[in-house]
């Protein structure tokens, strides 16, 4: 082969690396599919709920679902200060603490499960709180389009309908720093076909339950069920025989399953693999690069059950109102602003 040739390939090769290099740099520190979010631009107002709701407001029933029940939650004791005894260095070179906002999409392009989590990597454990889907709140961003108070879970559809696609996640974003001061440093937004097919993934989960469950169309005995995906994506969604805390309490179930089942069978190896699928599942929007997931990994494994907490907002903090289409809907007290603020700073105490 002649050296001239020799040198245009070689030259190639070289060049192929160097890209090959800086893609693989961008993908460690850049989110492959989603990006980061602007600022939300709104000012939270503490008293926001006091008052509200003055009037009632028609909400467009067709990005917005109706739950009819209410449903008595057990208190949770009121928060504490956070203990001073705690390790100089985070865990897992992580940082001191990592906040997440998970949503859970359906077919109507509304948040069926919102999740709260705050990862503490001093304290080496987890926190997932629930917002309630049916949390009646102002509307910050949606006023040009005549929506000024709505479902807390409809604020995603309405971006998606209005922005167009990928802007749910910065309308929700926006109404949960304007109605509760929380922000947060990165977030997921799967589908539920996405969550079957990760449960499907590790071989699926085993639910137990002290009490028969139905809907309707499914039922569940009480004691030991072995779900698929698709079984479990329906065991989390059942709403009709009884209410939205409930149904959030499944969800956390198998949550806490998959957690478990993920931790108990598969190596570090399994995890990365798994983590990474997610970093390039188109299905799935997040903003997490490839160097975010080594320290979660890392706490994954230190953590049991016991230090991932599942918490639900007293019912007390909120009461039904019914709006003018019908919806029975969930206002939040001004109570309930403290209480989720003290869960994402860390002056929660279980």
């Amino acid at each position: 082969m002649p050296k001239k040739n020799k040198r245009i390939i070689v030259i190639v090769i070289a060049a192929i690396a160097v890209l090959i290099g800086i893609g693989g740099v961008y993908a460690w520190y850049n989110p492959l599919l989603g990006s980061k979010l602007p600022d939300a631009n709104v000012t939270f107002d503490p008293g926001l709920f006091e008052q509200f709701p003055t009037q009632q407001t028609q909400v467009d029933e067709t990005l917005v679902d109706i739950n009819l029940d209410v449903e008595e939650s057990a208190s949770t004791p009121a928060p504490v200060p956070p203990q001073s005894a705690i390790p100089q260095q985070p865990l897992c070179k992580g940082p001191e603490s990592l906040s997440i906002l998970v949503l859970g999409i359906d077919e109507q392009a509304q948040a069926d499960a919102i999740r709260l989590v705050r990862v503490d990597f001093m304290k080496g454990r987890v926190f997932v709180l629930s917002i309630p889907r049916d949390f009646y709140v102002p509307i910050v961003d949606m006023e040009q389009h005549g929506i000024t108070q709505g479902r807390i879970n409809a604020t995603y559809g309405y971006g998606e309908w209005f922005n167009g696609r990928g802007h749910g996640i910065l309308s929700v974003a926006r109404n949960i720093e304007y109605n509760f001061g929380v922000t947060f440093d990165h977030y997921i937004v799967l589908n539920f076909d996405n969550i079957a097919d990760y449960i499907d993934q590790i071989g699926g989960i085993e639910i137990l339950l002290d009490r028969p469950v139905a809907d309707g169309t499914l039922y569940f005995s009480s004691g030991l069920h072995q779900m698929d995906g698709e079984t479990a994506v329906g065991f989390m969604r059942m709403r009709y025989y009884d209410t939205d805390f409930a149904r959030i309490r499944r969800q956390s179930m198998v949550i806490r399953a998959f957690y478990t089942k993920a931790m108990s069978e598969l190596n570090l190896i399994g995890l990365t693999q798994l983590a990474l699928k997610g970093l390039l599942d188109k299905n799935i929007q997040t903003d997490f690069a490839a160097k975010d997931l080594s320290p979660l990994i890392c706490l994954a494994q230190r953590v049991d059950g016991e230090d991932v907490d599942f918490i639900e907002i007293p019912s007390e903090m909120y009461r039904p109102f019914t709006t003018q289409s019908g919806g029975n809907v969930q206002v939040p007290y001004d109570t309930v602003v403290p209480f989720i603020q003290s869960v994402m700073n860390g002056s929660y105490q279980p």
